[in-house]
């Protein structure tokens, strides 16, 4: 498989037909989370988890955008049953959250999160955050549940690598 490049992933007209579902009790983090990501054409808003559920039951987004301090379900909670869900496992979760500190890092990759970011939104990095959500995108549909990154001396990538099956695993473990 050819790893991630700009040239290599779908056309950009594809990225943008991607859909996507943003998952935050915060209204203000859902509309800054929809200006950095206008360019995308099917865009979907959930306040909580439970919302989340049933958005996912009707239509299967290409990736989630999580929030992890939410009333009701946590973001935690909502990505353990999407992972733990076989016809759901396949989506990509990428936590965007305030609470930024290295155990929920820890804890949200564990629980299957593609990526984590810090909120609040930069314009600065809206281009980067695009390039690693584009990454989740190309990833998943190339078969793949999780990012994988591949630093050779990166004890979580081994980690990460060895939960895969061989054929989805970087060549450095």
């Amino acid at each position: 498989m050819e790893p991630f490049s700009d040239t290599s992933i779908a056309s950009e007209d594809v990225l943008q037909q991607s859909s996507l579902l943003l998952v935050d009790d915060e209204p203000t983090a859902l509309k800054a989370l929809q200006l950095v990501l206008g360019h995308y054409s099917d865009i979907r808003t959930a306040a909580d988890g439970q919302q989340a559920l049933a958005l996912i039951e009707q239509r299967l987004p290409d990736l989630v955008l999580l929030d992890d301090e939410m009333p009701g379900m946590s973001g935690m909670n909502l990505c353990k049953h999407i992972k733990s869900t076989p016809d759901l496992a396949h989506i990509p979760i990428i936590f965007v959250t305030a609470n930024s500190s290295n155990e929920l890092e820890a804890a949200a990759l564990e629980a299957g999160a593609a990526d984590f970011l810090g909120k609040p939104i930069s314009p600065i990095q809206a281009p980067v955050w695009n390039r690693r959500w584009r990454r989740a995108i190309w990833a998943r549909g190339n078969g793949r549940s999780r990012m994988i990154r591949c630093a050779g001396t990166d004890r979580c990538s081994r980690c990460i690598n060895a939960s895969l099956p061989r054929s989805s695993r970087c060549a450095t473990t």
